[in-house]
């Protein structure tokens, strides 16, 4: 449903997703508890509010807010 309603953000957020089993191997982020998750969003909204650009930090935020 979400695929259909806002394909672009549903491919985002797939890349990232992708990206992440591809660079950390082995880790099982539905073991992690939400807060850790909220505290990374929390992070990257963080940076990006600050004008941080070293990375796209809107979409690994709305990642971690899915999980």
């Amino acid at each position: 449903m979400i695929e259909k309603l806002f394909p672009a953000a549903s491919r985002i957020v797939n890349a990232v997703m992708e990206r992440g089993a591809r660079t950390h191997q082995g880790e099982d982020w539905r073991a992690l508890p939400a807060g850790f998750h909220l505290a990374r969003a929390r992070r990257h909204l963080g940076l990006l509010a600050a004008g941080d650009a070293n990375e796209p930090h809107l979409a690994p935020a709305a990642c971690r807010l899915l999980m």
